[in-house]
C-alpha cells in the first residue's frame, strides 16, 4: 500500500499523486500566479519556501542526493553548469561584483580571480601562474594576470604623470645648490654677420642688450642661426650672413614654454634660461647671462663649409 502524501500547504487534504499541493491549494497557487508569485524552480509546480527557490520536496530530494548548494546562500541548489542559485546569481551581477576569469560564470573566490573549480582546474594541468601572484592564471601571452595588470599601469601612469610635472616645474637653485650641480656642454648656434665675424674671433661673443629674454647671449639651433644672419643682412646690418658653431658650459638652465615666464631668471641663481617660443619666433633659443660660458668652436658663411677653430 503507498504511503499517502498531506498537503504541504494546509497540511489538512491528501497531495495530488506526484505533488506536494492538495487540489484545492494548487489551484489557489495558480491564482496567485497571475499576480507574479514565482514557482519552484526544480519542478515549477510546487510554492518555493519562503525564502527559497525551490520547494520543500525539491529541497529534500536534493539534499538527500548529496548535490552541492549555492555558494553564497548555501540554501538553494545552483543553476545547472553554476556555484550560484538564480537570485545569487543575479545580486551578484546587480552588484557589479567580478566573476571568474577563465569561466566567466562563477564568482572568484576571496582574493583570487578564479573560482574554486576553475584554479583546482588550473593546477591539475600544471598551467603557469601569474610571475607577481603566483596565484591567478597569467592573460594570454603575458606572464602577469589581470588585477596584477591593472595594478602596474596605474603605478606607470602615476609614475610618469609625476616625472613629466617635475620635468616641466622650473627649479629655483642657490648659490650653494649650483656648486655641487654637474655642468652641461651643450652644442649650440649663434647668427651674425661678417663684419662682426673678426671681433668676436678676438674677444669672443658679447651680452647682447636687446632681446625677449633680457640681456645675455642668445643661442638657439642651426636653422634658427641661419635664419637671423640671413635676416641681419637683409635688414643692412653688416655684409655676408655667418653662423658660429658654440659650445655652451652650464650647471643648470631655467626652462619655460614662453617668454613671459622667464622671470628673474638671473637673480633665482640660473645661468641660462630656454625658452620654447618668443612673440616674433616658435622656434626654440637659449639666454645665457655670462659671455664667458660661450666658446666659439667654428664659423661658416651659409654657401660654404665649416671653418674650424683650434
Amino acid at each position: 500500500m503507498l504511503k499517502q502524501h498531506i498537503c504541504s500547504i494546509c497540511n489538512l487534504n491528501q497531495a495530488n499523486p506526484g505533488y506536494s499541493w492538495c487540489q484545492s491549494c494548487y489551484i489557489s497557487h495558480i491564482a496567485e500566479t497571475a499576480s507574479k508569485k514565482s514557482l519552484c524552480k526544480n519542478c515549477n509546480v510546487n510554492r518555493p519556501n519562503p525564502g527559497y527557490s525551490w520547494c520543500q520536496s525539491c529541497y529534500i530530494s536534493h539534499i538527500a542526493s548529496k548535490k552541492s548548494l549555492c555558494l553564497i546562500c548555501n540554501l538553494n541548489p545552483p543553476n545547472p553548469g553554476y556555484f550560484l542559485c538564480q537570485s545569487c546569481y543575479i545580486s551578484h551581477i546587480a552588484c557589479r561584483k567580478s566573476l571568474c576569469l577563465i569561466c566567466n560564470v562563477n564568482p572568484p573566490n576571496p582574493g583570487y580571480s578564479l573560482c574554486q573549480s576553475c584554479y583546482i582546474s588550473c593546477n591539475a594541468s600544471k598551467k603557469p601562474l601569474c610571475l607577481i601572484c603566483n596565484v591567478n592564471p597569467p592573460n594570454p601571452g603575458h606572464s602577469w594576470c589581470q588585477s596584477c595588470l591593472g595594478v602596474l599601469i596605474v603605478m606607470q601612469n602615476q609614475l610618469i604623470l609625476g616625472f613629466r610635472k617635475e620635468k616641466n616645474r622650473p627649479k629655483k637653485v642657490t648659490q650653494c645648490q649650483t656648486a655641487t650641480t654637474a655642468p652641461l656642454h651643450l652644442k649650440m648656434y649663434h647668427g651674425t654677420s661678417h663684419s662682426n665675424l673678426e671681433s668676436i674671433l678676438k674677444c669672443g661673443l658679447r651680452c647682447s642688450t636687446e632681446g625677449q629674454l633680457g640681456r645675455g647671449v642668445y643661442l638657439c639651433y642651426e636653422e634658427k642661426a641661419q635664419n637671423f644672419a640671413r635676416d641681419a643682412q637683409q635688414r643692412g646690418k653688416g655684409s655676408g650672413a655667418v653662423v658660429l658653431k658654440c659650445i655652451l658650459r652650464v650647471r643648470n638652465i631655467k626652462k619655460v614654454n614662453h617668454s613671459g615666464q622667464a622671470g628673474n631668471w638671473r637673480t633665482e641663481g640660473y645661468d641660462a634660461v630656454q625658452c620654447e617660443k618668443t612673440p616674433l619666433s616658435t622656434k626654440m633659443e637659449i639666454c645665457v647671462a655670462n659671455s664667458y660660458k660661450v666658446k666659439v668652436i667654428a664659423w661658416r658663411y651659409l654657401s660654404n663649409g665649416w671653418t674650424i677653430l683650434n
